[in-house]
């Protein structure tokens, strides 16, 4: 696009000069407005056929990234209900009521956010960015170096966006999540919540819990509306410098205006798309993070062994110990006399009521009391 720009803007220079010159023949200037017509004509059509390929690959690349979206998020709400099942109810007992649903509902949308249209816009518009950069440097290097002074800057800007925006969301995933399990332990407890007056006091300390998170996404974003300022007053200061230099070089001759528009509109068009993909990858590091709390490690009932192989059942020994030793897990685990043998709730007490034997299979101790007698079967 740059290219084209600058192709018809030293198009409409030549005809004004052509028009305005009065030493020209009649013969002439019917030759130079032959010329602008065509020339008109050529960028017109050029215009059109990436407006046409642009039609067909916005619509080629939004379907597949939603497809994937969409399937990646069905993907993981199902492996995450099928994964719940497959627990012994006293892993149940062990979570926060209401943390599953925020982990299901909350994390789950985050992650459909910035996976959806983000990740394939961020992929075209880094892409268009290089190849700005290329016509504008192939076209004249000095004056594109000259514009390029805002790129670095754009980036250090937008590094910073993605490192705030992870950090401001970790903190609201905590509180909201702490806030989720209140309301899900006050409806699900409503009758007790009743009978012993304590709505007022589940709903204070859901709202204390909402004014913290308000607090900290104010402060979040005040900071980012800083650095909104400085990103814009960069890109009109460096725009002021590389007009200037733009126009001396077309004064001295080493330019022309065509070549001036096109490394210009070339060059702030990828600061552009560089700044928009920060924005992008600001919302894939979100997603990134929720993902990161949906699949954070988990310790299941049964022995180190076992909790590898509930990710890949029919995995072998040595694929045991290698995944061990990637995970960087491997001698701290062989320190255990039982090796990869120990239960993973080495170190805790647990006491444990059931009515099924498989409940309690990995259990040190069983006690049954049977007709109010208490007795170890083995």
């Amino acid at each position: 696009m740059g290219a084209l720009l600058g192709n018809v803007g030293q198009t409409f220079i030549d005809i004004a000069k052509a028009l305005k010159n009065e030493t020209i023949t009649p013969e002439e200037r019917e030759d130079a407005m032959n010329y602008f017509i065509s020339e008109m004509i050529f960028n017109c059509s050029v215009y059109f056929a990436i407006g046409m390929w642009s039609v067909v690959t916005n619509w080629a690349y939004r379907t597949s990234i939603y497809y994937f979206s969409e399937c990646m998020i069905t993907r993981f709400r199902t492996s995450f209900i099928a994964h719940l099942l497959e627990l012994d109810a006293a892993e149940f007992d062990k979570a926060a009521t209401g943390q599953f649903n925020v982990l299901l509902n909350y994390h789950i949308d985050r992650v459909r956010d910035g996976f959806n249209d983000r990740l394939g816009y961020a992929i075209v518009v880094l892409m268009e960015s290089c190849l700005g950069l290329v016509i504008a440097f192939l076209t004249d290097w000095k004056l594109a170096l000259i514009s390029c002074l805002i790129t670095p800057i754009l980036l250090i800007l937008s590094i910073v966006v993605v490192v705030f925006e992870n950090r401001n969301h970790e903190k609201k995933s905590e509180m909201y999540e702490k806030a989720g399990e209140i309301c899900s332990q006050a409806i699900g407890n409503i009758r007790t919540v009743i009978a012993c007056n304590g709505q007022q006091r589940e709903l204070t300390e859901y709202t204390d819990l909402l004014k913290q998170t308000r607090s900290h996404a104010l402060v979040y974003r005040t900071w980012n509306r800083v650095i909104d300022v400085a990103t814009v007053f960069t890109v009109y200061f460096i725009q002021f410098v590389a007009y200037y230099f733009g126009t001396i070089y077309v004064y001295n001759g080493r330019l022309n205006g065509g070549q001036v528009v096109r490394v210009l509109f070339s060059v702030f068009f990828a600061s552009h798309n560089l700044k928009e993909a920060g924005n992008d990858m600001a919302e894939i590091s979100i997603s990134m993070v929720s993902a990161k709390r949906i699949q954070e490690p988990v310790l299941f009932s049964g022995t180190i062994e076992e909790n590898i192989l509930f990710a890949k059942p029919s995995a072998s020994t040595t694929e045991v110990i290698e995944c061990l030793k990637k995970a960087n897990a491997y001698e701290f685990v062989m320190s255990f006399p039982k090796g990869i043998k120990t239960l993973a709730c080495v170190g805790k007490t647990t006491i444990t009521i059931a009515h099924r034997l498989s409940t309690i299979r990995n259990s040190d101790r069983i006690i049954v009391i049977n007709k109010g007698q208490a007795r170890t079967p083995h």
